[in-house]
């Protein structure tokens, strides 16, 4: 029997390293972006120039060049901010099918003009009111949306028709109850339409976000805390996103971000603006291990004192500095033994013990770094140590399979290197 048993374990082994998959040289699909949300905001010429472009012969022309620049900057989302009245809507899908052409998630800002009295609309006396035209816009409109993409009802619901939300604990009340039947509304008609975009997203202020919202309401409008943050310190602001992390227990989004606000931030250069968003980044960036920041949305491509572009379209130093981010340098590949076996959980150093990541059950592994070179080591009791540097190369993507060899290897592991080269 020991005899057959032998015979049967080394027959076993030859079926497993002869006939078992090879390592698969093609790069593992990931997303490629350090966050899942990577936006631009159009929000001064998607809404603010709605009435005006809307009729304009070039406006298709005009609206590509701004998108086409949004794509160059590594967003994966451009956030319009156009409103959802039919007026609106032919200029809105102008927009929207340029991101289709650029590939590009759509984050809907815009909201209904009644809501807080855009181009002379006159206001809603009722929030039942919106939440009908809303239901009705998306059931009326189902070609605008994609799955990815993100429709907020309402934001900055703090500045409309529900107006002094500090006022009494009532008014508070009232605000919350508007988000959380606005988000109720909004799924039931995407449903009705047969769309998948996702709802919520409602973006609001630090205050209303610190002290108004609350964790139920949180959870109950799709668990995820959108704050418009404006900040003169990067670490103040950072800070403020860790609270409202462990305060609500849900990723938090950077509705809106960008510097200078004159009134914040004064006036600052093109080198001091890029230093200013450059320090926002960095931080943000830091804080991935501990923080769960699900997107960000840069506020805004062209038009005011935070733009990417100048008025004639060329970059501003800025530009670069978001595409350092939005565009991270990628390290990728699989980590293995010397046999080839794929090997999973194997700690990644990143930095010198600044930043870490584990291989995947597959043995893959990527890193995401908005840095130009990185250093990259593994140091385990079982395997010898192994250092790697990497340098960012033209397409920012480098492909590379890491080998460990074990410090003292098995007697059984070294019989399957043998078979192995008698290949």
């Amino acid at each position: 029997m020991s005899h057959l048993f032998k015979l049967t374990a080394i027959l076993l082994l030859f079926f497993v390293l002869f006939f078992s998959p090879a390592i698969n040289p093609e790069i593992p699909v990931f997303s490629g972006t350090l966050w899942k949300y990577q936006c631009v905001d159009t929000v001064k010429y998607s809404r603010d120039t709605a009435r005006e472009w809307g009729g304009k012969s070039d406006a298709v022309e005009w609206i590509e060049e701004q998108v086409g620049a949004i794509k160059e900057t590594g967003a994966n989302c451009i956030s319009i901010g156009t409103p959802y009245d039919e007026e609106f809507v032919p200029f809105l899908s102008l927009w929207v099918e340029a991101a289709r052409r650029h590939n590009l998630h759509v984050w809907f800002r815009g909201n209904l003009s009644s809501w807080e009295g855009w181009f002379s609309y006159p206001l809603y006396t009722d929030p039942a009111e919106h939440h009908r035209d809303i239901y009705t816009f998306i059931i009326a409109h189902p070609e605008l949306f994609r799955k990815g993409d993100i429709f907020t009802p309402a934001p900055e619901a703090e500045n409309g028709i529900l107006k002094n939300v500090w006022e009494s604990d009532a008014k508070k009340e009232a605000f919350r109850d508007f988000l959380v039947d606005s988000y109720e509304n909004c799924q039931k008609a995407m449903e009705k339409a047969g769309v998948k975009a996702t709802c919520g997203y409602f973006s609001v202020n630090g205050d209303v976000a610190k002290s108004i919202l609350t964790k139920e309401v949180v959870k109950k409008t799709g668990n995820v805390v959108v704050v418009d943050h404006y900040v003169k310190d990067s670490k103040k602001l950072v800070a403020d996103v860790e609270y409202l992390y462990e305060k609500y227990d849900a990723p938090v989004v950077l509705g809106e971000f960008g510097a200078p606000i004159p009134d914040i931030h004064g006036y600052l250069s093109e080198t001091k603006q890029a230093q200013v968003v450059e320090d926002i980044l960095d931080e943000v960036y830091r804080k991935k291990g501990s923080v769960v920041i699900e997107g960000l949305n840069y506020w805004t491509l062209l038009g005011g004192s935070t733009s990417l572009l100048n008025d004639d379209k060329s970059e501003r130093k800025v530009f670069k500095t978001i595409q350092k981010y939005y565009k991270p340098f990628v390290v990728e590949g699989i980590v293995t033994d010397t046999r080839g076996t794929r090997l999973a959980g194997i700690p990644l150093i990143i930095g010198g013990g600044k930043n870490s990541i584990e291989s995947d059950r597959d043995g893959n592994y990527q890193i995401l770094t908005p840095y130009d070179s990185i250093e990259l080591s593994i140091s385990m009791d079982k395997y010898v140590p192994v250092s790697e540097s990497f340098t960012r190369n033209e397409d920012g993507r480098q492909y590379h399979n890491i080998v460990l060899e074990p410090t003292n290897p098995s007697l059984f592991y070294r019989f399957t290197l043998w078979l192995q080269g008698a290949k």
